[in-house]
């Protein structure tokens, strides 16, 4: 895991077979968000989708049954990184996969002491990204004691 504060939540193997399976994507272009959605669909998840921060802010704050959230990170009104800061005020447990153009480096300077598994770099291409979230999964829940650390 990136960041310095660990998830309240551990991810558990279990959790690759039984659950994570509700994803909200965040993001402002609407041709990523239907084309993830999309292949995301086609694997199997269920999908939620926002537009920006700020309503998919709202939409974690009510629906406790979503499991991850892949964010874009620059977005206009509430960015992705204004999200990331706000989740940890929330009792949302769900883990966050950022998905931008940006360098691992920035996102990472940009989100000191924020808690998130991943950066996807964009563009990439949906079977590609759908093997990126899975990987990411499996990385995570075969890490020693199940838990994702800062070593992740």
């Amino acid at each position: 895991m990136h960041g310095a504060k660990e998830y309240d939540r551990e991810l558990q193997r279990g959790d690759l077979i039984n659950g994570l399976r509700h994803i909200l994507i965040v993001d402002d272009d609407p041709h990523y968000r239907y084309g993830a959605s999309f292949a995301l669909r086609m694997n199997g998840y269920t999908i939620s989708e926002s537009a920006d921060g700020r309503d998919a802010l709202a939409l974690l704050r009510k629906n406790d049954t979503i499991d991850l959230v892949l964010s874009d990170f620059d977005m206009p009104g509430m960015s992705g990184g204004h999200l990331l800061h706000a989740l940890q005020r929330t009792a949302s447990r769900a883990w966050v996969i950022v998905v931008t153009g940006r360098s691992e480096a920035e996102v990472a300077d940009s989100l000191s002491g924020v808690p998130y598994l991943a950066v996807i770099p964009k563009p990439v291409d949906a079977r590609a990204f759908v093997a990126a979230i899975e990987g990411i999964f499996a990385k995570q829940a075969s890490a020693p004691g199940n838990r994702c650390t800062d070593s992740c």
